[in-house]
């Protein structure tokens, strides 16, 4: 499981470094083109495949939003990779945002953009790169697909993700606390990974639950892989 966040967010921080060092969008910042700058941002985060991408000024003000030109101008300035990208650095971190309706789960990343001064002639950051991927339902299914477990994923103790279809409605099974003390004992409290049963749409399970943490380490969440106890028996017996 590890080793599918890792890659998303190698994924994540390439792109992100990749349009922060494209030509195009140094000069949109520079001249403060927001028309050039979305422009260019959405050719970025179409060819990156990544789910969204802005851009922020020095004073974590988002410029542009490659996925949504009408929502701009609020300020990001005290999210840590924000603080990163200023001091130079590129950052990935996992991130809860919390809606109306369902919480999401992300993978972001950060990188600055860094131009030349046209009164100094020296490098200085001129704004940052955001992009990343969402840990929804493309993210769980890829997983199944690869491995044969199902998978959620879990903003605190709410699944938001998952494999799993109610069988009344045939919807996801998302908007479900977990409520297992045992598993939000060791996975949000201790920060360990439980491994054991859990009962599933009436169903046993057996099943690991990782803690998913920020770049803080903070443990924001839990990633969840499991195959039916059902399902076990039966490969036995075949």
């Amino acid at each position: 499981m590890n080793f599918a966040i890792n890659k998303v967010k190698s994924s994540a921080i390439l792109a992100a470094r990749i349009s922060s060092a494209n030509p195009q969008i140094r000069e949109s910042v520079r001249r403060n083109d927001k028309d050039a700058l979305f422009k260019n941002l959405n050719t970025l985060m179409f060819e990156s495949e990544t789910d969204f991408m802005h851009v922020v000024n020095t004073g974590g003000e988002v410029l542009v939003r490659a996925e949504d030109k009408e929502r701009f101008g609020d300020s990001i300035s005290e999210d840590p990779i924000i603080w990163r990208a200023f001091d130079g650095r590129a950052a990935v971190t996992i991130d809860t945002q919390y809606g109306i309706t369902v919480p999401t789960v992300s993978i972001r990343a950060s990188s600055p953009i860094v131009d030349t001064s046209p009164e100094t002639g020296r490098q200085e950051i001129v704004g940052a790169v955001v992009t990343g991927f969402l840990l929804d339902t493309a993210f769980v299914d890829g997983i199944k697909k690869a491995t044969g477990l199902d998978m959620g994923v879990f903003a605190g103790d709410t699944n938001v993700a998952t494999t799993f279809i109610v069988p009344e409605t045939k919807e996801r099974l998302i908007g479900v606390r977990e409520t297992d003390n045992k598993i939000l004992d060791t996975v949000l409290k201790k920060r360990q990974t439980y491994t054991g049963t859990a009962l599933i749409l009436n169903q046993p399970f057996l099943a690991s639950y990782v803690p998913i943490q920020d770049i803080e380490e903070t443990v924001i969440g839990m990633l969840f892989t499991g195959i039916s106890q059902f399902d076990i028996l039966a490969a036995i017996t075949d």
